[in-house]
């Protein structure tokens, strides 16, 4: 039992990890010093202009201190990583039962850690001291979570018991990453306006999206553990 509520809180953890992230960089975008990569002289965040990444910054593209939507932001991220973590290591364990699902659950759990890892990196190097690696990690753990969703959708779909409604939401959204991916190699340059919407917009939904994802997995995996405890 004691296991068992565990993992629910594990399960939890990831839908707590998740809202808190919208919440408190919600804040970090009200704390924000101003300026985009476009218009430095622009006040406070425009949310279809200036990035996630701006509210890591420590000094904002205005010129001046942006230390407390630094930390707001680094501390929301890590905790968001942290959830991610924790889910990725106990959601495989529904997946036991046949050899296939055990490997493909092994995978899962390898590339999720190395997944979290970069993302750990990424939330840890504000891109105004770290800009290239910042940028570098931030896609490769973009490349890497596609891989994880994609194979967390297979062992859904292999499993009879585990609803398939749950591996339709990780591809749905495993789409739209993908899409995302493309896009910021062959999108509008970034130091024009219009190059900034563009990606301000695509980078809103794919993380709102994201986020919104795995608030459906946490909530579904926890349905299931207690389902799986009361029988």
């Amino acid at each position: 039992m004691i296991k068992s509520k565990g993992k629910e809180f594990a399960f939890i953890f990831v839908i707590i990890g998740s809202v808190q992230y919208i919440i408190l960089t919600a804040l970090a975008m009200y704390f924000y010093t101003g300026g985009t990569i476009s218009n430095p002289n622009s006040p406070g965040y425009n949310f279809w202009v200036n990035l996630f990444s701006d509210l890591s910054r420590t000094k904002a593209l205005s010129g001046k201190s942006n230390l407390i939507s630094c930390v707001i932001t680094t501390i929301s991220g890590c905790i968001l990583a942290c959830s991610l973590l924790v889910f990725i290591m106990i959601f495989p364990s529904f997946f036991k039962d046949k050899n296939r699902e055990k490997q493909l659950s092994n995978a899962v759990i390898i590339i999720g850690i190395i997944t979290v890892i970069l993302m750990f990196i990424t939330f840890l190097t504000p891109w105004d001291i770290y800009k290239s690696i910042h940028i570098t990690f931030a896609v490769a753990y973009s490349v890497c979570g596609i891989f994880v969703l994609i194979l967390c959708s297979a062992i859904i779909l292999m499993n009879e018991n585990y609803p398939n409604i749950y591996a339709y939401n990780l591809v749905s959204y495993s789409i739209i990453a993908i899409v995302y991916t493309l896009f910021l190699f062959i999108s509008p340059n970034l130091i024009t306006t219009e190059g900034l919407i563009f990606h301000a917009t695509m980078q809103k939904i794919s993380m709102y999206m994201f986020l919104t994802c795995f608030i459906i997995q946490g909530y579904g995996a926890w349905r299931m553990e207690r389902t799986r405890v009361q029988y």
